[in-house]
């Protein structure tokens, strides 16, 4: 294959860009338009400052704007949202609270040596849970029972003692997992 340069043409006298075979000053009249535009915008702007600083969907001013100095922007941007993880947000932002907890407590059962121990250790008001119902066998000795039905509930020092209990009598922890598939709250708040 074979490549060739194509051959320059002269323009037509009847070419719209251009004027008796000539080539109009493009860039020049480009430069002329933006510094017009310009000045149109800078006009408006001193007249009309809401139209420099747009606000987004949230009333806040646009963060993207150019106009604000960065001090402003970051304010702007912590403020919104500030704002909407008090609303949108709220409820995602206290399952991340509690998150914290169970993230600390599953990090710290890897790294222990007694796993019990450091369940016997935290320290709750109540835990909550239904009654075991349905058991079911699986290969590997795996036993699933459910937990449905009449709530139970013991605090700390009372699941404290059912652990060392469990150790008493040979129980062993071998793994843990901290995993809810929704997180809901009561009237109160309470998770």
């Amino acid at each position: 294959m074979k490549w060739t340069r194509p051959k320059k043409r002269r323009p037509a006298a009847s070419d719209p860009q251009h004027a008796n075979g000539r080539t109009l000053p493009i860039v020049p009249v480009c430069i002329a338009l933006l510094l017009a535009a310009f000045a149109a915008w800078s006009f408006f702007a001193e007249r009309n400052p809401s139209a420099v600083e747009p606000l987004s969907e949230t009333g806040l001013p646009d963060t993207n704007s150019n106009s604000m100095n960065p001090t402003d922007r970051v304010s702007q941007l912590v403020h919104q949202r500030n704002r909407l993880d008090e609303t949108v947000w709220r409820d995602e932002v206290l399952a991340q609270r509690y998150e914290d907890y169970f993230v600390e407590l599953w990090d710290s059962l890897r790294s222990a040596r007694d796993q019990i121990e450091v369940l016997a250790d935290q320290s709750f008001e109540r835990i909550r849970w239904g009654a075991p119902q349905e058991v079911s066998r699986h290969d590997w000795q795996i036993v699933v029972t459910g937990c449905d039905g009449h709530e139970q509930q013991m605090d700390s020092v009372q699941f404290a003692q059912l652990l060392h209990r469990f150790a008493n009598e040979g129980f062993r922890i071998v793994q843990t997992e901290w995993h809810h598939s929704r997180f809901a709250t009561d009237a109160p708040g309470e998770a």
